[in-house]
């Protein structure tokens, strides 16, 4: 097990950049377990709603109204870690975070209540929104801006790794145990694992005594005569400034509103949807859903390697191509009884692999359009309005969609949604050219 003890000090070797990578790749190993563990107490919650609604008689607005109490206070968590990172350690906040999240699966793993079930799953939400604040904070002090976006691609792959895991381990779970299992037992295992993070090197490279990533890669610092701000409401206040005033970062925060009403649409509601409209057993349409967040993971890592060697950091002209492939694919899927049941499983992972090229490309250009200090703040404000997206339409919208208008309204909504995304991509694209 890796601990702090044995870390090199010697002031002539720090700079080192074997040092510095051999370190770098111990975190960001850490870092991708620690993110992959975190989907593992969240997406549960999708793949357990058509149980949550037949065995406890809830109905679809129900358990969409938890969705989106949980994903407006996740949005709202993400911002304001942006202001508050500093205040401990990435791993303290990373390894509490965890176990918060999921010491609140074993209480909903033991309740049956409506309230009580809202109430958890909101504090499971505020949990999980400290993870991506403090990824993002590690990649931006290890990488390089000519590195950070394969990185980034990389280690989005946790999130679809967790949800594979999900998908293809929980479902015989729910059908032997019955529902409750499917929080239980990961909850068990999250709080162990957030345990065993408290012991492991997971920090800044000048914390672990390494250098810095301006060393490394031969990054001059900016050195400014300007007035610095030295308390924290200053610094807050500073940070608030210059992010209100971006216009671009506006825009691209409009685009992921609109992106994750499709997001939340696709991963919290296809399962019921292969469930129930095309008449799949769980096992069925859990295979469906791992082929999605499989080509997810593939068209992360390739949108991130697009944008790092082919744009050359031009993230939102990679955002906008798989933007365009997104609404093709809805088109698809709205036609997918005339496609057969492999034609489906393919428009599934067709959709995944387009969906999260936006998303990476969003997040990575908010710190593009800002500055370092700026920087993770910036990726909040994103994901802010991710969540509004996700928990104003996503969740109760969409579930109020299908039990009035049915899934051809379900679809027609995604698609719509897609267009205005792709629209606010292009025109940050158009005006960059002229």
């Amino acid at each position: 097990m890796l601990t702090n003890q044995g870390l090199p000090r010697d002031s002539s070797s720090l700079a080192s950049k074997n040092i510095y990578d051999y370190w770098g790749n111990r975190v960001f190993t850490l870092l991708l377990i620690n993110y992959t563990f975190y989907f593992l107490v969240r997406q549960n919650f999708s793949l357990a709603l058509p149980y949550l609604e037949s065995s406890l008689h809830l109905d679809k607005p129900q358990l969409g109204a938890i969705m989106t109490y949980s994903l407006f206070v996740f949005g709202v968590g993400k911002f304001a870690s942006g202001f508050i990172l500093d205040l401990s350690s990435p791993k303290n906040f990373l390894a509490f975070g965890l176990i918060g999240s999921s010491a609140m699966n074993v209480a909903f793993s033991q309740t049956s209540n409506i309230t009580l079930l809202t109430v958890e799953w909101v504090l499971n939400a505020l949990f999980q929104s400290v993870a991506w604040p403090q990824c993002v904070r590690l990649l931006n002090e290890w990488y390089s801006r000519e590195t950070i976006g394969t990185r980034w691609g990389i280690l989005s792959l946790g999130s679809q790794l967790g949800t594979m895991l999900v998908f293809a381990l929980f479902p015989p779970l729910i059908e032997g145990y019955g529902w409750r299992s499917s929080f239980l037992l990961p909850g068990i295992g999250g709080i162990i694992a957030g345990i065993v993070i408290l012991f492991m090197p997971l920090d800044t490279p000048v914390a672990l005594g390494v250098g810095s990533r301006e060393q490394r890669y031969g990054i001059a610092r900016v050195v400014t005569t300007e007035h610095s701000p030295n308390t924290f409401a200053d610094n807050t206040r500073e940070v608030f400034a210059e992010i209100v005033r971006n216009r671009n970062l506006w825009f691209v925060s409009l685009a992921v509103f609109f992106l994750y009403i499709v997001r939340t649409g696709v991963s919290s509601w296809a399962p019921t949807y292969l469930h129930q409209a095309r008449g799949m057993d769980l096992k069925w349409a859990g295979y469906h859903m791992i082929g999605y967040e499989l080509f997810a993971a593939v068209g992360g890592f390739s949108s991130a390697w697009l944008s790092d060697t082919v744009f050359k950091g031009r993230r939102v002209e990679v955002g906008l191509l798989y933007f365009v492939a997104s609404i093709i694919f809805l088109f698809g899927l709205w036609l997918a009884p005339l496609a057969g049941f492999v034609g489906e499983a393919l428009l599934f992972a067709g959709l995944g692999f387009a969906l999260v090229g936006p998303q990476l490309m969003a997040s990575q250009a908010a710190l593009d359009f800002t500055s370092r200090k700026a920087a993770i703040a910036a990726n909040g404000f994103v994901g802010l309005f991710s969540c509004l997206g996700s928990s104003v339409f996503g969740g109760a919208g969409v579930g109020n969609i299908v039990q009035y208008q049915g899934w051809g309204g379900y679809f027609i909504l995604l698609i719509l949604c897609s267009t205005i995304g792709t629209l606010f991509f292009g025109k940050i694209s158009f005006e960059r050219s002229f």
